[in-house]
């Protein structure tokens, strides 16, 4: 009789749980999402700054706040600077006098526009890169009745140009003849176009308006022959904002998960394990109604969910087979945080377009001496920035209304539009500069002109009579009492000068 083969069953021994692999969290900690923000951020940039998508990116950019901080800032004070500008002229020419009377009078009498309104839209072209005006004209009243005064500077918004044709080029490409507007800029609220067909017959070019180069004004920045449209700033900032929004919608999304739970069911091995066995029985039906359950409470479609009360234990006590929680979202691998990640790209972005000094203002770190340093810096730019509207003016505008009237004025005569400067100095260090060129001599205090002109420097409204003499203006201006300045005259700070009796003149101030 032959033996039966004894059958050896597969006894699956529990693995030992003291090894390092073993003993390591379960926990999932690392994360694909934050090389997918710079992979997203690359996809789009070739799109989102592309010749024709690019200005409304900008527009995107500017309703971030890191963004529209540093850009306000700027420019704020270039509207400030254009506002209380004014005219350079030779005072000794009554030519150039004239024309400097016939600028004031064309900027005093523009049509609903000001000198600061013209300077804060002109300020677009910091990230547009491009900010044109179509220069219109009028017939002028009383004296100037004999000359076309300036109207009003119309501001032609580069989202208006034409996407595909935005400037017409002369057939040798080396000249613009004017810009080709949209028809999509004439149209109203209501979606009714109030497009004037012109030309000679009476056709529509669908191009889109054209604007004679011959009338357009315009600001860039680091525009050049082959660039008219010059560049934006905001391309260099433009990496760390799209990371930005990325992470914050991150971050929001976190947010919602964590105040509305992760629902999470736990359930018996054995049903479990019979579900996946046969998915037509009652334990694969019973774990398919409970999960269906788990997922409309996460939609908001059920409010409650039935559970069996069975415990491990059969006396009813102990842990319950079937457990269910609402769990909110973990963020404790300590790898990375977003909000600090968001601190981070929005600092870059301060930093990039030139106001680091926000920062500072915002954190309450760092010294004062530091901040002032930053702001400095800041001023620098918008300086910058305010004498490219300067040359709007000085370069384009007053030219081509002097050529309009066929009016010829020399180089020396011809008068130039001066903005404030953007960061001032403060009335301490105006006196200081007054007093230490006085007491250097260089300070002509008998002309009326002049002192009119230090009067307006220092803030005062105290003018002289133009007509007094020496005499008149030292009676006026009253003995110097001070010997503040007694050192400088003897070779201060070698300290032989007889000025060591006055305690005044070894100010620090006073002999820096």
């Amino acid at each position: 009789m032959a033996k039966k083969k004894s059958r050896k069953k597969n006894i699956n021994k529990a693995a030992p749980t003291n090894t390092t692999a073993q003993r390591a969290s379960k926990k999932q900690f690392a994360t694909a999402a934050i090389a997918a923000v710079s992979k997203v951020v690359q996809m789009l940039k070739p799109y989102e700054l592309s010749s024709q998508q690019r200005l409304k990116t900008y527009q995107a950019m500017l309703n971030d706040d890191a963004v529209f901080s540093a850009l306000d800032s700027r420019l704020s004070l270039i509207q400030k600077a254009q506002a209380k500008g004014k005219f350079k002229y030779n005072k000794n020419s009554e030519e150039s006098k004239r024309v400097k009377d016939f600028f004031e009078y064309c900027m005093d009498n523009l049509e609903d526009q000001t000198i600061a309104t013209i300077g804060r839209t002109a300020a677009d072209h910091i990230y547009n890169g491009f900010a044109p005006f179509e220069i219109v004209y009028e017939q002028g009243e009383d004296e100037w009745n004999d000359k076309w005064k300036l109207k009003k500077l119309v501001y032609i918004h580069p989202l208006t140009l034409n996407p595909i044709t935005p400037y017409e080029l002369s057939n040798d490409g080396d000249k613009i003849l004017g810009l080709r507007q949209d028809f999509s800029a004439f149209t109203g609220d209501a979606g009714m176009s109030y497009f004037t067909v012109v030309g000679k017959n009476k056709g529509v070019d669908w191009s889109g308006q054209f604007i004679d180069w011959r009338k357009v004004a315009y600001c860039s920045y680091s525009a050049t022959i082959a660039e008219p449209f010059g560049n934006s700033p905001l391309d260099a900032a433009y990496e760390l904002w799209r990371s930005k929004q990325l992470l914050e919608d991150l971050g929001i999304t976190g947010a919602t998960r964590d105040m509305a739970g992760i629902p999470v069911l736990r359930l018996p091995a054995a049903l479990l394990e019979a579900a996946a066995n046969d998915p037509s029985s009652a334990e694969a039906l019973q774990v398919t109604q409970i999960t269906q359950s788990m997922e409309n409470m996460h939609k908001g479609d059920q409010s409650f969910v039935v559970l069996p009360s069975d415990t491990h234990n059969e006396a009813g006590s102990g842990a319950l087979e079937f457990d269910f929680k609402l769990l909110g979202v973990e963020g404790g691998s300590g790898n990375f945080n977003i909000e600090s990640m968001i601190a981070d790209k929005r600092k870059a972005i301060f930093t990039v377009l030139a106001s680091k000094h926000l920062i500072s203002g915002e954190s309450g770190g760092g010294s004062y001496s530091l901040q002032e340093g930053e702001a400095g810096i800041h001023a620098h730019f918008a300086e910058r920035d305010s004498m490219v509207v300067s040359d709007l003016w000085n370069k384009q505008v007053f030219p081509k209304l002097l050529k309009l009237n066929g009016w010829k004025v020399s180089k020396e005569d011809m008068p130039v539009w001066v903005h404030e400067p953007v960061q001032d100095l403060s009335s301490e260090e105006k006196s200081k500069l007054l007093q230490r060129m006085g007491a250097a001599g260089l300070l002509p205090k008998h002309d009326p002109i002049f002192m009119n002109e230090m009067m307006e420097y220092v803030g005062f409204e105290y003018e002289f009579d133009q007509s007094l003499d020496a005499e008149g203006m030292q009676e006026l201006c009253g003995e110097v009492t001070s010997r503040a300045g007694d050192g400088m005259k003897e070779g201060m700070p070698n300290g032989t000068g007889s000025s060591q009796n006055n305690n005044s003149a070894v100010n620090s101030d006073n002999t820096a």
